[in-house]
């Protein structure tokens, strides 16, 4: 093959243009794989991290139901004792079965996981640490009790659920 027929085959000497060539060349394949592994690991990064934190609404919507529990059961005792013999505190020791007035509560701090009112741990939720405090305060110029119920997760150092209510005697 002579010069000529070489050039005639690259070179289009009436247009004055080269032929296009037709497929790929090695560096571009390499450049566009690089390009969409980068953008590969880019998604599946803000995929993984998404699914990683899909859980949080579940245990905040439990801490939460946790809190309201004993909440509940702070809320249905009487503002003061009923025999008269309130102390103005907690009653640390005794069992939740026996307090008979919202001060009982003050001393409430359950570590070891959310307990019913024997002091008997609920399955499932051990991860949950509960705390309840009881302070004197005024609510529009009435005596009452504030009540802070703060409930957290073992598994989440940022999750902390709080509820705050007020008892007055009435």
């Amino acid at each position: 093959m002579n010069l000529t027929a070489v050039l005639a085959m690259y070179y289009d000497p009436v247009n004055c243009h080269c032929r296009k060539q037709t497929g790929v060349t090695l560096i571009e394949l390499i450049i566009s794989i690089t390009i969409i592994s980068v953008a590969l690991v880019a998604t599946l990064g803000a995929f993984s991290q998404s699914v990683a934190k899909s859980a949080d609404p579940a245990i905040r919507a439990q801490a939460a139901s946790i809190a309201m529990a004993y909440m509940e059961e702070v809320l249905l005792q009487p503002y003061a004792d009923p025999a008269g013999s309130d102390t103005g505190g907690c009653e640390e020791g005794n069992s939740r079965d026996i307090y008979d007035d919202v001060n009982d509560y003050d001393c409430i701090n359950d570590t070891t996981g959310a307990k019913d009112r024997n002091n008997n741990l609920i399955p499932g939720l051990e991860g949950y640490n509960v705390q309840v405090s009881v302070a004197p305060s005024t609510l529009n110029g009435t005596a009452a009790q504030k009540i802070v119920v703060t409930t957290t997760y073992d598994g989440d150092a940022s999750l902390k659920v709080s509820l705050t209510a007020f008892r007055v005697d009435y």
